[in-house]
């Protein structure tokens, strides 16, 4: 294997690995916030902080994000 291909190779790994680095670490992040899903958002704020910004959906639901620095 030529140096070229072997150094295209450890680029797409690397790649790869990034990849499964970031779904696994976005699961975890969706599997803690399952809990609060119909519970009052004063209840995740008093547990994280206030959020980034509030989207109301419609009359009956809305949106809380934060952005993790």
């Amino acid at each position: 294997m030529s140096f070229c291909k072997a150094g295209r190779l450890r680029h797409v790994a690397f790649g790869a690995f990034l990849a499964t680095i970031t779904i696994v670490l976005a699961g975890c992040a969706s599997d803690i916030m399952k809990n609060y899903i119909g519970q009052p958002v004063e209840s995740v704020i008093l547990d994280y902080g206030p959020p980034t910004t509030i989207v109301d959906l419609d009359q009956s639901q809305r949106r809380a994000e934060r952005v993790w620095a």
